[in-house]
């Protein structure tokens, strides 16, 4: 019995040696203490959580990275120094940034009564419906998702797995072929919206003529990035602000190409 127990204990001194406690305290930059924050240390996967007052104690030894993490903050990590068991640390954690809607600007005036009032008085009744009612927005798209060679095999390797199907994708060509269907699809549903949601006639007081409007949008997001975001967030008036320029580029190339 003796014997087990000197075993156990050796165990125990293995684990732990040259740990001691580390502790400190969690709170925003405005100093409101913050509870419930994942305290991590990444050297040994030992793991806690502040208490309601932010305060934490987690074994470490100099050198462990120890993280700190919770939902809607940016994560945090420090590396251990001797000093930081001389003291209660401060860790801070900053609100991660949300995105701000786009500001719906006005569309450009063409002059003509009768197309400005259509354009302007133009509004998504199916958001406004959402709005109104509190509706969710539309689900995502029932996709099978490409196989990633760096995230669905080499990844899974390193854990000790091996995931068939997704070597079988990429040395396939499926991922790939799945990567290029997507793309193509997304492409011709941001066009369909473009020419919904647009008139013919502001493309043609743009200098494009009608039959060539669906290549000057494709045009349009590869030249401007910016131009296929907005046409992702159906605005209307950001997407009209973002093709004047290429609108210019693309009808000298026209131009060029008759000559």
């Amino acid at each position: 019995m003796s014997k087990l127990l000197s075993l156990i204990f050796f165990i125990i001194f293995l684990k732990f040696y040259g740990q001691e406690t580390l502790s400190g305290k969690v709170t925003t930059e405005q100093s409101t203490e913050l509870g419930g924050v994942l305290v991590v240390n990444v050297s040994t996967d030992e793991k806690t959580y502040t208490d309601a007052e932010g305060n934490f104690k987690i074994l470490a030894k100099k050198g462990d990275e120890i993280r700190f993490l919770k939902e809607k903050y940016d994560r945090a990590s420090i590396t251990v120094f001797y000093i930081d068991f001389q003291k209660k640390l401060k860790i801070i954690l900053t609100k991660t940034p949300i995105e701000i809607k786009e500001v719906e600007i006005k569309p450009r005036l063409t002059g003509n009564l009768k197309k400005d009032s259509k354009s302007l008085n133009k509004r998504n009744r199916n958001q406004e419906l959402q709005d109104a009612i509190g509706l969710p927005p539309p689900p995502e798209k029932p996709r099978e998702k490409p196989a990633e060679v760096t995230k669905d095999i080499l990844l899974p390797i390193i854990t000790g797995n091996l995931n068939i199907q997704a070597i079988y994708d990429v040395a396939s060509g499926k991922a790939k072929r799945q990567k290029r269907l997507y793309k193509y699809q997304d492409l011709q549903e941001n066009i369909t919206w473009a020419r919904l949601k647009i008139e013919d006639e502001y493309f043609i007081n743009l200098g494009i003529p009608r039959e060539e409007i669906n290549n000057f949008i494709e045009y349009s997001f590869a030249k401007n990035p910016l131009a296929l975001r907005y046409a992702k967030a159906e605005n209307v008036s950001g997407f009209l602000l973002q093709i004047e320029e290429p609108a210019k580029n693309f009808v000298e190339t026209l131009k060029k190409e008759k000559n």
